[in-house]
């Protein structure tokens, strides 16, 4: 197999997450390469659903691309493993890791993942250097899990949560679990129970209460509201917070404003993940005048789309 050489791939942003605040995402699996194929994937459905570990692009190429980023106009808060698809998937993750955090000290590591695969002692290995473990534990019963993540057959509710358990004890770092909240999947009394009671078994030091809040590709809106979100906060106890719907950059905007090639900065956004015009604002700093002829431009030329979502115009990359 040939790997890809050019590492400017393989990395996004920086870009305003909810949960980290400014984020260089690291992009380490092909578009859709996943173990699951959730309902509510704002990257849309996955194309390979995979469980088997493979290297995509050489990891020293990946940490020289994500050096470069950092060392410019913008240094992000964190350095996070997401992406198009399940980044544990990378079978040189931990290699990768490593190298980042040798190469630059004092940004945390965030590895944003589905938690799937971690009945496998080489994918506990490794993420083990990683600052930040981010998971996700959307159901607590196998029958929710099958109709909402809709994983690769060979992994069970079972093998998921032992994998979970496992990992989250021996992980030295912090370990924030997301839900998240499914309108008429998982947002019930009952479902919120059972997913607080599997919560018993792992090493938690956040909860992420979070819903879908943007739009996913031929999907149903999928919000829960407000009240549904804090209802599980209290089920899932004091370790549980709300995920803010906007991110806060604590001040950090501005430094976004010396990003240039407006269209493909846009274009390099919303491939990863919808947006709204002021979002996109936050994320990259243009100037309005340059923005609005930027999107102009990207929609004319049919590269992008506009969504509705409850009111709210989303900006998605086209794939048709």
């Amino acid at each position: 197999m040939s790997l890809n050489t050019d590492g400017r791939k393989w990395i996004y942003g920086p870009v305003p997450s909810r949960r980290f605040g400014l984020s260089l995402g690291v992009d380490l699996v092909p578009y859709k390469v996943c173990s699951y194929d959730c309902v509510y994937c704002q990257v849309g459905k996955t194309t390979d659903r995979e469980v088997d570990l493979r290297d995509w692009v050489e990891p020293r190429v990946v940490a020289d691309a994500v050096v470069d980023a950092v060392s410019g106009d913008v240094r992000p808060d964190v350095v996070t493993m997401a992406g198009s698809g399940e980044p544990t998937l990378y079978r040189s993750l931990g290699l990768l890791i490593h190298d980042i955090k040798d190469r630059t000290a004092g940004i945390p590591v965030v590895v944003l993942t589905n938690g799937s695969l971690f009945w496998m002692d080489e994918v506990v290995e490794a993420v083990e250097e990683a600052d930040v473990l981010a998971p996700s534990l959307d159901a607590g019963d196998e029958k929710t899990f099958r109709g909402l993540n809709r994983p690769h057959p060979s992994i069970t509710f079972d093998r998921m949560l032992d994998g979970l358990e496992k990992v989250t004890h021996a992980f030295a770092g912090t370990v924030r679990l997301e839900v998240m909240l499914v309108a008429g999947a998982n947002d019930s009394n009952e479902s919120l129970h059972r997913i607080a009671h599997c919560m018993e078994r792992l090493r938690v030091d956040v909860v992420d209460v979070n819903t879908v809040v943007r739009p996913v590709p031929g999907a149903r809106p999928m919000a829960c509201s407000l009240a549904v979100l804090e209802k599980a906060a209290a089920i899932f106890g004091p370790k549980a917070h709300i995920v803010p719907e906007e991110a806060d950059l604590h001040g950090r905007e501005s430094e976004l404003k010396s990003l240039t090639d407006a269209a493909d900065r846009i274009l390099a956004l919303v491939s990863r993940r919808p947006a709204t015009p002021a979002q996109i604002r936050v994320a990259l700093g243009l100037q309005p005048v340059i923005q609005s002829k930027a999107l102009a431009k990207l929609l004319h030329d049919g590269r992008v789309v506009e969504r509705i979502l409850d009111g709210d115009a989303f900006i998605a990359v086209n794939r048709k």
